[in-house]
C-alpha cells in the first residue's frame, strides 16, 4: 500500500475475485486509507473519454491522488 501500486486480479468468473477485493478495500477504508475500486473496463473507458475530450492530463492527476 505504501508503494501505491495497482492490484490486478485474474481468474475464472465466479471464483470470488470481486468479493475478496471488496473485503480488502473495506479493511483499508476502516484503516483510514482512501481506495479507488473499479473494473478495468470502466477505467479504460474513462481514460479513452478523457483522451478524446483532451482532459487526459487532469484525469491522470486525479487518479494519481488515490492511495
Amino acid at each position: 500500500m505504501d508503494r501505491r501500486e495497482n492490484v490486478l486480479v485474474f481468474g475464472q468468473p465466479g471464483v470470488g475475485k470481486t468479493h475478496c477485493l471488496a473485503a480488502l478495500a473495506q479493511e483499508l477504508v476502516r484503516a483510514g486509507r482512501r481506495v479507488l475500486f473499479t473494473t478495468c473496463t470502466l477505467l479504460v473507458q474513462e481514460l479513452l473519454v478523457a483522451k478524446r475530450e483532451l482532459t487526459l492530463k487532469g484525469l491522470l492527476k486525479r487518479l494519481g491522488q488515490w492511495e
